[in-house]
């Protein structure tokens, strides 16, 4: 039982957390008490209770607050320690399960209704008179999933029930495990310490579900899990790759994974590919993962995901691949370019080489290619490339909603995870390079949210070289539809400008302080209004502390184009509660993944490819998320590459 956090003052506050402060380990035997102003464990997914899926990230979330709520170290597992065991089991083709038992104790519900009765009349919070049994009340958490998001070739998954993936406080361990892996052959019976291989008739999306019986009832728990058609292939050749010239003191270095053609014994027919920003090191830190955990989402796997796995039937078509990953790709682009070019010159010199390269790369990388093809086009550089297609490339910007990095900059100051995110990601020299809008410390409200001058750096740098290459063919792939149609809600309606997104509230009971937010979208103001449309207001106790009020703005959040889920993400970061009415805004809009530039209109669709410095584009009828790969966008891609459809490709 908790106490809701709307009663809650100030000096309330203080109060409850001086009173769980007299609490002694002898009073709460299992060492972890739940806060009273915490409620995420008493979800009924995290006590068997649920058909709902359980994310990677909710389980993650819910150890992080059974770490809060304990009252010693040590208590809970490490999360950091527990990912990297993960990630060192995973490259030995072991998907852990992980299955948590915890104890833990909580108010009841007299000790709740006293606190409230309390507060209401205005007097001090007081337990005398309760004794322990009638304050604290034993709760469990039971809960169970893969502790990876994917796992490689469907014929041959083997997942752990091992002990060391068993995170308790407890001795009690479950007496027989129920297993459902999705594979369409019903219920297997494990145990603690075993093993299970599991063949997929099929690659895709599975649904797991994993019963735990104990001594005093079972607890089931549904999770996904992303299956590939085949394991990732081995590379023939692996190269580090260094910038031979520095940007701004920035020396970019890389990896090339090279993976000849059947037949093939070095690169002939080369296809570059490599991803764009990648926030893999700030997950690491943080120990939060993505679907297919973002350390290691290089292109190899992005691609051996999407739709009859292009990357294999490529290879078949006598492409030599060579996937180039960043070492820091959230530096500067032009000193990623460096490396790039270098890369195309090492690739350029070999004597086995027999056609023009062919260049595929998404997102951020797109920016990386075409900075580097102009560079070289201006020195005189032979770069070898005839085509260039960009998956959902921000040519004209990509789009964080200003509430969100307004929101994580008034947390980073307070929690040391969110500022790993603001300091990492947000404010990374690539991202301030992307953003058509970018935060500003302490912002007072008084002028309308600008970039960064790197991002304009970058696109006079653009200019200056003459915006676009010359020799290649160039090819885009949007994500967000050119059909007008803006985002979405939560609830499957419109997302209008100026809408709201979500609430958000965190309550710090060792530190004594509560926050309460509401985050709207932009609005839609191509000229200046008054008094103007809040899109962040923050108050700390139920007092306004801090709000941010635009005047002139485009529709950015709302607009068509490839979406990302950054409002969900800042509320699984930071904040112990939240509302979403929005999860998913637009990330790249259409204009700027097609080049369409000049327009105040984001909802405008795109006459045809001679509006853009593309030869021919692709866009979807209805928004996606970004970069995402599926059967409409990989059949356009097939055409440009000269790859026909397979016969299973054909059935989809």
């Amino acid at each position: 039982m908790h106490i809701p956090t709307s009663t809650v003052t100030e000096s309330n506050l203080k109060r409850i957390t001086a009173v769980i402060g007299t609490l002694t380990r002898s009073e709460v035997p299992s060492g972890i008490f739940l806060h009273p102003l915490a409620h995420g464990l008493e979800h009924p997914k995290y006590i068997g209770r649920s058909d709902e899926p359980l994310s990677l990230l909710e389980f993650y979330q819910s150890l992080g607050e059974l770490e809060f709520s304990s009252i010693e170290k040590g208590i809970v597992p490490d999360a950091g320690a527990l990912r990297t065991a993960v990630r060192t089991a995973h490259r030995e083709g072991i998907i852990p399960i992980g299955i948590a038992c915890f104890d833990y104790q909580a108010l009841t519900l007299r000790a709740v209704k006293r606190f409230l009765v309390q507060m209401k009349d205005g007097n001090d919070l007081s337990l005398e008179g309760l004794a322990v049994p009638t304050l604290l009340q034993d709760r469990q958490a039971r809960f169970a999933r893969p502790l990876m998001g994917w796992a490689a070739d469907a014929q041959a998954v083997t997942f752990s029930f091992e002990e060391r993936w068993v995170l308790a406080n407890t001795s009690e361990r479950p007496t027989r495990i129920d297993f459902d892996a999705g594979d369409g052959l019903g219920i297997r019976h494990v145990a603690i310490g075993s093993r299970l291989k599991v063949s997929y008739p099929t690659p895709g999306e599975k649904t797991l579900r994993i019963t735990c019986h104990y001594p005093a009832g079972s607890a089931t728990s549904v999770s996904q899990i992303h299956v590939l058609a085949q394991s990732l292939p081995e590379p023939n050749e692996i190269i580090a790759v260094r910038a031979t010239r520095a940007y701004k003191d920035v020396w970019a270095g890389g990896v090339m994974k090279i993976y000849y053609a059947p037949g093939h014994s070095n690169i002939e027919k080369p296809l570059f590919m490599w991803t764009g920003f990648n926030t893999g090191a700030a997950a690491i830190a943080l120990s939060v993962p993505t679907p297919f955990d973002v350390w290691d989402a290089t292109a190899e796997l992005m691609w051996a995901i999407s739709p009859s796995n292009l990357l294999e039937q490529a290879r078949q078509k006598g492409y030599d691949i060579v996937m180039i990953e960043f070492d820091d790709s959230r530096t500067y682009i032009q000193a990623n370019a460096a490396m790039i070019e270098e890369a195309f010159l090492l690739i350029n010199q070999r004597p086995s080489k027999k056609e023009p390269g062919i260049l595929v790369t998404g997102s951020m990388g797109g920016l990386v290619a075409r900075y580097t093809l102009l560079e070289m086009e201006a020195r005189s550089l032979a770069h070898g490339i005839s085509k260039v297609i960009m998956l959902d490339t921000p040519c004209l910007g990509a789009v964080v909603p200003m509430c969100a990095q307004y929101g994580l900059d008034f947390l980073a100051d307070k929690v040391k995870e969110v500022a790993i995110l603001r300091d990492t990601i947000l404010n990374s020299y690539a991202a301030k390079q992307m953003l058509v809008q970018k935060y500003r410390p302490m912002w007072s409200g008084q002028e309308d949210p600008q970039p960064d001058e790197l991002f304009d750096e970058l696109q006079r740098d653009f200019a200056n070289l003459g915006n676009w290459p010359k020799q290649p063919e160039l090819y885009a792939i949007a994500n967000g539809n050119n059909q007008g149609k803006g985002q979405s809600n939560d609830a499957g309606g419109v997302l209008n400008p100026g809408s709201q997104l979500a609430s958000f509230e965190r309550v710090d009971g060792k530190n004594n302080w509560k926050a309460n937010g509401v985050f709207w979208a932009m609005p839609n103001s191509p000229e200046t209004t008054e008094p103007g449309t809040k899109i962040i207001e923050i108050s700390c106790i139920g007092k306004l502390n801090w709000q941010a009020i635009v005047k002139k703005s485009l529709p950015w959040d709302t607009c068509p184009g490839g979406m990302a889920s950054f409002i969900r993400l800042f509320a699984t970061n930071g904040w112990t509660s939240h509302t979403l009415l929005a999860g998913n805004t637009c990330f790249v809009p259409t204009h700027s993944a097609l080049a369409y530039k000049g327009r105040t209109d984001l909802y405008a669709t795109v006459p045809d490819a001679g509006s853009t410095p593309f030869k021919s584009f692709y866009a979807p009828t209805e928004n996606q998320s970004h970069a995402e790969l599926n059967d409409g966008n990989v059949a356009w891609l097939r055409t440009v590459l000269g790859i026909p459809a397979t016969s299973q490709a054909a059935k989809k």
